[in-house]
């Protein structure tokens, strides 16, 4: 789990060892909180509430390094649809593959242009299938190994209306099933919100309860 929680922290772009010391102070401090409501101020309810928290607090702040990961998993693999998009009417524009793939440097994010820019020098370098394999590997979706493939074929073979039209089959088709990506998730993401109204009102009930019983232990003391 370590080493899975400081790959997902750098993939990130985060420090490792700033964020290990910023999980630990949080939960220094959370900790000094629940100690001075236990032992000083005696609220066993206020008590069982920071555990509670601490414990959520520490799933949230686990769990952010994988979103944050994957958000930017899927926002590579939506730009390199719109790379294609440029790429596509770079090709349609007579450019063969090599001189569209520069031409669309200059619209990609600079990770992208890093990959896009290495690729393009690993062509000059080896006329293989390997840098397109290379750049494929950069990313989790294993279509952007297919598409990858096809532009292969399309130097390898020339740039000939048969691969061509295969090329634009095959970017139609990862287009439309990213529009549906994107659609059941925006579906998904209304869905779980849905969910907040009734978790919300059960964690009223639950501390309205604690109150009810803690108010009931200091009446029967009282008496």
């Amino acid at each position: 789990m370590k080493s899975s929680l400081k790959d997902n922290i750098e993939f990130t772009g985060k420090n490792y060892k700033k964020e290990i010391v910023k999980i630990v102070l949080v939960n220094l401090i959370l900790l000094g909180l629940l100690f001075v409501f236990l032992y000083f101020l005696k609220q066993l309810i206020f008590t069982i509430f920071i555990g509670i928290g601490i414990l959520v607090i520490n799933y949230f702040m686990f769990s952010s390094y994988g979103s944050l990961k994957a958000k930017i998993i899927a926002a590579r693999e939506d730009e390199f649809i719109v790379v294609l998009s440029y790429f596509e009417m770079f090709i349609n524009n007579n450019k063969n593959v090599y001189q569209a793939f520069k031409m669309t440097v200059k619209y990609c994010s600079l990770w992208m242009q890093d990959k896009i820019e290495n690729l393009i020098k690993q062509i000059d370098d080896d006329k293989s299938v390997q840098p397109f394999v290379n750049f494929a590997n950069n990313f989790t979706s294993p279509v952007v190994g297919n598409v990858m493939l096809s532009i292969y074929q399309m130097v390898d073979q020339g740039e000939e209306k048969g691969q061509m039209s295969e090329f634009t089959l095959l970017f139609e088709q990862l287009s439309k099933s990213h529009q549906e990506d994107l659609i059941d998730k925006k579906r998904n993401s209304l869905d779980s919100m849905n969910s907040f109204p009734l978790i919300g009102a059960g964690g009223i009930t639950i501390l309205v309860t604690f109150c009810i019983v803690s108010l009931l232990g200091e009446m029967i003391n009282v008496i």
